[in-house]
This record gives C-alpha cells, structure tokens and sequence, in this order.
C-alpha cells in the first residue's frame, strides 16, 4: 500500500498528543568560504550559525567557529534522536541563519537556505562592523 494512503488512517489511529521517536537534524554540517571583493581570503572572521526552533519562534544556541589562514569556517552537524508529539501546532522546525562579522568589514547575514542554494563564498566588503546577535548565553 503507497504511504499517502497510510497518513490519514494512521492520523486518525493515532490520538493527540501521541508520542513518537524522530531522528532531528539540530544542526548542519558546513564548510564556510569568507572572503573580501578581491577574491582573497578573510582569516579571523567570526561566523555565527544560529537557530531558530518553530513554531514559537524559540531561539536555540548559536554556535560561532572563525575562519583560518584559508578563510574557511567549519560546523559540524548535529544530529539527536527525539522525542515528539502530534500536537495542533506541528512538530519542532529547525531554521538555520548566518552572520559574519570581522572588524573594517560590513556584518553579512544570510539564511541557512539562501547560503545552501549557491555556497558560493561569502563576500565582505568594507566598512563598519556591527555585532551578530547571539543566542545562548556562553557567548554573550
């Protein structure tokens, strides 16, 4: 039997509130390219990955890694088996965004998805840096 005919019988089988395991992806895994207009390498940035857990809007942990000589920043996915519930809202979303801040260069933001399309380096220009926001307290 095709599984879209499964959904709605195992909907109405299974009653609110019902509890099952999921295998989540917390966090991605990426290797991420600074660099400045000329095409050269930016050691030094910070780059932020911050989370954002829907459907409340709640902000998880943001984890920051710097580029090396190479310009490269490294995250290393996360992956958690957990345990969710069929509620009226929806299971637990995960939404990645990214900010990169090095001092002389304009801060750059971006989502997880717009970066995950192209992963093309990420370009800094020069100007003022502002400070990327921060979601959990160790790096406050």
């Amino acid at each position: 039997m095709h599984v879209t005919r499964l959904l709605p019988l195992l909907l109405l089988v299974l009653p609110v509130g019902c509890a099952y395991p999921i295998y989540k992806q917390l966090k991605p895994g990426a290797h991420v390219s600074v660099h400045d207009t000329s095409g050269m390498p930016i050691s030094g940035a910070k780059v932020y990955l911050g989370t954002t857990i829907y459907p409340y809007g709640d902000e998880g942990q943001t984890e920051v890694a710097e580029t090396d000589a190479s310009g490269i920043a490294r995250f290393y996915r996360k992956n958690e088996w957990r345990t969710e519930s069929v509620m009226m809202h929806g299971a637990q979303v995960f939404v990645w965004r990214w900010c990169v801040a090095k001092a002389g260069y304009q801060t750059y933001r971006v989502s997880y998805g717009e970066w995950l399309t192209t992963k093309l380096p990420i370009v800094l220009r020069e100007g003022v840096s502002q400070p990327c926001e921060v979601h959990d307290r160790k790096h406050e």
